[in-house]
């Protein structure tokens, strides 16, 4: 595999966007050589990725037609990651002066423009967040990342390398002189290892903002048999993940009023909010809202929910929980984790209502007279 690896980097200095002998070898090296030998460590593989491994799979791109400056092989879950334009996968990526290799875990930088079919550089504002996200989630975890302290340097100003870089959550540089193939293995399966803790997040769309997990929800509802946008990337919530994801923003919620001195009551069956949290003469209607996202810019409320915070807006609270992460999931799931945000005073006025859905009825017989 060193073998391998070395000619790759011996061959980038001599780049050309055409199909030269030289690219003609890279492509092959790149697409068929690399990949099989990866493959061999199959077993490995799959168990740092432990079980998002069913559909691993293992390619190699130098670019379709043009040859790209800088190319790649991707190590991923397809059902996760269906094209390196979507989700978080672990790349190998070459410099162009052929003198450095980089195992990294990254996500898509680009996405395609749907009316011309092209790849379109993905908004960095967008693509920061995404890399924020994992980041943040990986710090909260139990991952070994202490190899990953390296800053990917493809050496090349072109656009398309340049965001390849940007897209780098983690990296390990690796001199092509001196690189050796028990680290490199050990190095990509602590990646993946990393990677499967970002997938049981972003499985359940937990690096959406909640604002669009809302609206997918919403759309699947009241159009079950619609294709929705994204929903390839994830398997969103079943009805007893849903609820599992309610109980534990609840309990964190119930700790937090609990531990400030408040006799909790639980009112969320009968009532249009949640908690009544009682101290002295003080009496607040508390909302609690959980999500597996790490932002949560907006929130779901039924019209009666929404009617009773605005008629007593200032007195009531709203408390979120975001980052529930799912340790086990079927039928009977099981959730920890979880930071929240607890708003009290909370002054839904101030805040935006967006109709994302209606009721539409039918018009009764002397209406249509």
């Amino acid at each position: 595999m060193i073998d391998i690896l070395r000619r790759i980097a011996e061959l980038q200095p001599r780049y050309s966007h055409t199909n030269t002998p030289e690219m003609q070898e890279r492509g092959e090296l790149i697409r068929n050589a690399l990949p099989s030998r990866l493959n061999e460590y199959r077993p490995a593989f799959s168990s740092s990725l432990g079980e998002f491994s069913d559909d691993l799979r293992i390619d190699g791109k130098d670019g379709s037609g043009k040859k790209i400056q800088t190319p790649w092989v991707r190590i991923y879950s397809k059902s996760l990651s269906p094209s390196s334009r979507e989700g978080f996968y672990v790349v190998i990526h070459f410099s162009t002066d052929g003198k450095a290799c980089f195992v990294t875990l990254g996500c898509s930088a680009t996405t395609r423009d749907k009316e011309k079919a092209i790849p379109v550089q993905d908004p960095e504002e967008e693509l920061s967040r995404r890399i924020d996200w994992a980041n943040h989630l990986l710090k909260k975890s139990d991952a070994d990342r202490s190899i990953f302290i390296d800053t990917i340097d493809l050496r090349s100003e072109k656009p398309l390398p340049r965001s390849f870089e940007k897209a780098t959550v983690l990296c390990k540089r690796f001199d092509i002189d001196s690189i050796n193939e028990a680290d490199f293995i050990d190095a990509i399966c602590n990646a993946l290892r990393c990677l499967s803790i970002i997938y049981k997040s972003y499985s359940v769309f937990g690096d959406l903002p909640e604002s669009d997990k809302a609206a997918m929800d919403m759309e699947r509802l009241i159009n079950p048999n619609k294709t929705i946008e994204n929903q390839g990337q994830g398997y969103g919530l079943s009805g007893p993940e849903r609820k599992a994801v309610e109980v534990r923003a609840m309990q964190i919620t119930k700790e937090y009023l609990e531990n400030e001195g408040f006799e909790v009551e639980d009112k969320s069956d009968t009532e249009s909010f949640d908690y009544l949290a009682i101290k002295g003469e003080s009496r607040v209607k508390v909302e609690v809202k959980g999500t597996t996202s790490a932002i949560a810019d907006s929130i779901m409320m039924t019209a009666n929910e929404v009617d009773l915070h605005s008629k007593e807006s200032g007195t009531t609270a709203l408390a979120i929980v975001t980052g529930i992460t799912l340790d086990r999931r079927g039928e009977n799931p099981r959730c920890f984790g979880g930071d929240l945000e607890y708003i009290h005073p909370w002054k839904i006025d101030e805040w935006i209502s967006v109709p994302k859905a209606y009721l539409v009825k039918r018009p009764s017989p002397k209406d249509s007279v």
